[in-house]
């Protein structure tokens, strides 16, 4: 598959059914830069018999008429003097009786001088008129608004590419398989726009570390920095999908997008973020690097995640109970939710007592509530109060769901926490059904049984010494 067949299904389709029309109305293609509108201009005029039809590709530019005029096939003789109707007569003689097809790419660039002479040329000749229409980064009036209460005008907005298309196009360019999430993340960070999804492709690097990747198809490995080179809109849709996947706990998919990040050195997109995947994909001591690598400016958010990583990692919860002790006095607007978050991981490590009083200590906002009711409810199941702790679950979990877009493990975790809790309570119709929820989203159960085993190392490891 070349770049320069990378169309959708159907789109030609439409080209022909107007082609075979006897009198068709104008049709319109629309979408934004790089998805294929110019693609399906030039794949069109292939469709053109030309011993019947007498085909007149166009490109938009900024100007008035005279713009038009230069941009004719060559043997059209119009004369530089004379109005619309000079230019229509001209375009007709070209024909030669034939039907004229209009082909006119960037058609959002005319004028609409020149959009006019089309019009008259379909009115006065049934001329077939197809033209590829930027919607993106030009918010003025549409220029062809004169055409649309033409009779059978289309306007068709070019879908973008789906996942097994991008998945056929990557295997073919990198020659070799590309796994499921890596075709995904592709798919989510490009928009299925095949211009985007062609920065990705021919980069080098990319080729590099997809080709470390193993069966059954290729994943990216390690990748290097800057690697790729997007613009604000591909840095922002990038970003977008990486928030998109992160939300969703689509693991798979979000390992692959982190990676396509730091190959367009979109590391502050991932800061956050790629530790916490490495976290939950099982790889603590990787999480565990990444956060000791950020030169990035303290926030309450980046010593949250370095917490998570140090207490569910090889680190352990004494040394995340400290760094969280240390930022919230040094920061005191910040001190709430920190030891929040502290009592709670002093709880999972067995320190049951200190995690009561930290609590108790607290005059928490609604986020540090949240914490605050997990530690309460993981000290209650460590003394067997599965009745307490399930209550404090709940209302734990209350606050957890606002947090999905920040922490969207939270609750899932905290949802495993309730199994325990309403099993050792007697609950077994509830337990079943609420577990049975967890387990519907693969990616809430697979980040809720990982970070449960880390929790049980954790509790282990303290209770050995």
């Amino acid at each position: 598959m070349s770049w320069r067949f990378v169309v959708r299904d159907g789109l030609l389709d439409r080209v022909a059914a107007v082609l075979a029309a006897p009198r068709p109305g104008p049709l319109v293609f629309t979408g934004e830069t790089g998805i294929g509108r110019s693609t399906v201009l030039e794949l069109a005029a292939g469709l053109v018999d030309e011993r019947t039809d007498a085909l007149i590709p166009l490109r938009g530019t900024p100007g008035r008429l005279a713009t038009l005029r230069e941009h004719l096939p060559p043997d059209v003789p119009v004369p530089r003097a004379g109005g619309l109707g000079v230019v229509v007569e001209a375009l007709e003689r070209h024909a030669d009786g034939r039907r004229p097809v209009v082909l006119l790419d960037d058609a959002h660039l005319a004028d609409h001088a020149t959009v006019q002479v089309l019009r008259d040329l379909h009115v006065r000749t049934g001329a077939v008129l197809v033209l590829a229409l930027r919607t993106d980064r030009f918010p003025g009036p549409d220029p062809l608004d004169c055409l649309r209460y033409e009779p059978g005008f289309q306007r068709v907005e070019v879908p973008p590419m789906g996942v097994d298309e991008v998945a056929s196009l990557a295997s073919d360019v990198l020659g070799g398989p590309v796994s499921a999430a890596a075709a995904e993340a592709l798919r989510a960070v490009t928009g299925g726009n095949p211009a985007l999804l062609r920065r990705y492709l021919t980069a080098g690097a990319l080729r590099a570390a997809m080709r470390q990747g193993e069966s059954p198809g290729l994943s990216l490995g390690d990748v290097p920095h800057e690697g790729v080179e997007l613009d604000e809109r591909g840095r922002e849709r990038l970003r977008e999908a990486v928030r998109d996947a992160w939300r969703e706990l689509s693991l798979d998919v979000l390992d692959q997008a982190c990676r396509l990040a730091l190959l367009a050195g979109e590391e502050a997109a991932v800061s956050l973020v790629w530790p916490q995947v490495l976290l939950l994909r099982g790889n603590a001591r990787e999480a565990l690097a990444q956060v000791r690598e950020t030169g990035a400016a303290p926030s309450e958010a980046r010593a949250l995640t370095r917490a998570f990583v140090l207490a569910f990692g090889p680190e352990g919860t004494d040394k995340a109970c400290a760094l969280l002790d240390d930022v919230a006095r040094t920061t005191p607007a910040w001190a709430s939710r920190l030891d929040a978050v502290r009592a709670w991981l002093l709880a999972v490590g067995g320190d049951t007592a200190e995690a009561r009083q930290v609590v108790a200590d607290l005059v928490p906002d609604r986020q540090a509530a949240v914490f605050a009711q997990a530690a309460l409810a993981t000290v209650a199941l460590a003394e067997n109060r599965p009745t307490q702790a399930v209550s404090a679950l709940r209302r734990a979990l209350t606050g957890a769901e606002r947090m999905r877009d920040e922490l969207p493990w939270l609750a899932p975790y905290l949802t495993a926490c309730l199994v325990d809790g309403l099993v050792l309570a007697g609950r077994l119709a509830e337990a079943t059904w609420t577990a049975a929820q967890l387990r519907a989203h693969a990616g809430h159960w697979e980040a809720a049984v990982s970070l449960g085993a880390c929790a049980e190392t954790v509790f282990q490891r303290v209770g050995s010494r």
